[in-house]
C-alpha cells in the first residue's frame, strides 16, 4: 500500500502593504508625542526640564547600550555604575551652567547659602576627576580594551548629545517660545519630508538616507518657513511662552514684553502697494527671527538625521531602537532635535539678549557682597541717577 499523501496546509495570502501604512502609523505617533508634549508644555517650565531630563537618560541608555557586551560586563561589575556616574556629572555640569539663577533663587528658599552655586564648576570638575580615579581604579587585566573603549564611547555620548540637549533648559528658562519654537520647526520639518517624499518623491537627495528626496526637501522647506511664520505668531501672545522663568517653581510667570514680540509696522514696497493695496502690515519681530530658525531647521538640523544614517549604517543597524513605532528609538527621533537645540541657544544668545541680566539677578548679585562694596555701588548709582535726573 502506497503512503496516503498529505496535504499541505493552505496558507493564507498575506496582504499587501500599502504604501500609505507606514505613513499612517509615522504621522499617528508624530500626532500622539505632539499632543503629549503640548501638554506637557501647559503645565509649565519645571514639568518641560523634567522631560528633558527623562529624554536625555532615555538617549543616553540607548546609546550605551549599542557597545555594551553583556558577557563581559558581567565580570566587570563597577563598568555600568562608572558609566552612569560620568553622566550624572555631565549633566550636573550642563544644567548647572543653565540654571544658575533659578537654583539660586531655590537654595535661598531651602535656607542654604546661594554661594554655593558659584563653585559648581570647581565641584563639576572635582567629581569628573573623582570619576577618574574611579574609572582606573576599576580596570581588570584581560578587559583593558572593552573598559577603554567603553570610556571613549560614554564621552563620546557626553559630548555629542548630553552636553548639546542640556542647552535645552537654557532655552526653557530663557523663555518657553525658544524651546517650542525650534522643537516643533524639526517635528514639522521631518514629518513634512516625509509625506512629501512620499507623495512626489522621485531624485534621492543623499545616499546615507536612500529614502530622502529632493522633493520630501523642498516641499518640507516650503511648508516649515510657511509654520514658523504662523507659529511664532501664535505663542509670542502669551506669556507662558516668552517671559523668562528665573525661579525654581510651578508659578506662573508675568513679565513687561519685550519689543521683539510686538506687533511694529512694516511698509511695503511701492510694487506690492499698487498690486494689494495695502501701504504696510503689522509683524511681530520673532516671527523674522522664526524664519532663521526654520531656515537651520530644514537645511542644517536634517544632517543631525544623516550622520545618524551613517553612524547606523558603520553598526550595522536599522535604528537605534523600536520603542516608538514608525521611528525607531529616542536617539532617531531627536537627532535633529540636538543640532537644533544648540543652534537656538546660541543664537538667542548672541542676537537677542542685549541685557544678560534682569533686575532680580542683578539684586541677587548684590546680596552676595559685603556692606561696603553695597554702599560703594549704591553711591554710584544715585550719582548716576541725579545726572540723568531720574530722581
Amino acid at each position: 500500500m502506497g503512503v496516503p499523501e498529505t496535504k499541505k496546509p493552505i496558507e493564507a495570502p498575506i496582504a499587501k502593504k500599502s504604501k500609505w501604512d507606514d505613513v499612517i502609523v509615522r504621522v499617528g505617533w508624530s500626532l500622539i508625542m505632539a499632543g503629549t508634549f503640548t501638554g506637557i508644555i501647559i503645565m509649565g517650565h519645571v514639568f518641560v526640564f523634567s522631560l528633558v531630563l527623562l529624554l536625555q537618560s532615555a538617549l543616553y541608555h540607548e546609546l550605551s547600550i549599542l557597545r555594551r557586551d553583556l558577557e563581559k560586563e558581567r565580570k566587570l561589575p563597577a563598568i555600568k555604575f562608572v558609566r552612569w556616574y560620568f553622566f550624572f556629572v555631565m549633566m550636573l555640569y550642563g544644567h548647572g551652567r543653565s540654571l544658575k539663577l533659578p537654583v539660586r533663587h531655590l537654595l535661598a528658599r531651602l535656607n542654604i547659602s546661594p554661594e554655593v552655586i558659584d563653585a559648581h564648576e570647581f565641584v563639576c570638575y572635582i567629581l569628573y576627576s573623582l570619576g577618574i580615579v574611579l574609572f582606573v581604579l576599576t580596570l581588570r587585566k584581560g578587559y583593558f580594551r572593552y573598559q577603554f573603549g567603553t570610556f571613549a564611547w560614554s564621552h563620546m555620548t557626553l559630548l555629542l548629545v548630553i552636553l548639546q540637549t542640556s542647552w535645552m533648559s537654557a532655552n526653557i528658562f530663557r523663555g518657553m517660545i525658544w524651546f517650542v519654537l525650534p522643537a516643533f520647526l524639526v517635528i514639522c520639518n521631518d514629518s513634512s519630508a516625509y509625506v512629501f517624499g512620499r507623495a512626489f518623491g522621485r531624485t534621492p537627495l543623499i545616499k546615507l538616507s536612500p529614502k530622502k528626496t529632493w522633493e520630501g526637501f523642498i516641499g518640507a522647506t516650503i511648508f516649515t518657513f510657511i509654520f514658523a511664520f504662523w507659529l511664532s505668531n501664535l505663542l509670542a501672545g502669551y506669556d507662558h511662552m516668552i517671559c523668562p522663568k528665573e525661579t525654581f517653581d510651578t508659578a506662573s510667570v508675568e513679565c513687561e514684553h519685550s519689543a521683539v514680540f510686538e506687533y511694529a509696522q512694516y511698509h511695503l514696497p511701492a510694487f506690492i502697494t499698487q498690486w494689494l493695496s495695502i501701504d504696510f502690515v503689522w509683524i511681530r519681530p520673532v516671527q523674522f527671527h522664526a524664519l532663521v530658525l526654520a531656515l537651520f531647521a530644514s537645511s542644517i538640523a536634517p544632517f543631525g538625521g544623516f550622520f545618524a544614517s551613517g553612524f547606523k549604517r558603520a553598526l550595522k543597524k536599522k535604528d537605534f531602537g523600536d520603542v516608538i513605532p514608525g521611528h525607531g528609538g529616542m536617539a532617531d527621533r531627536f537627532d535633529c532635535q540636538i543640532l537644533m537645540a544648540a543652534f537656538a541657544y546660541f543664537y538667542v544668545q548672541t542676537f537677542l539678549s542685549p541685557n544678560r541680566f534682569s533686575a532680580v539677578a542683578v539684586i541677587q548679585i548684590l546680596k552676595q557682597l559685603n556692606p561696603e562694596t553695597q554702599l560703594e555701588v549704591f553711591k554710584w548709582l544715585s550719582n548716576q541717577l541725579n545726572s540723568q535726573g531720574m530722581v
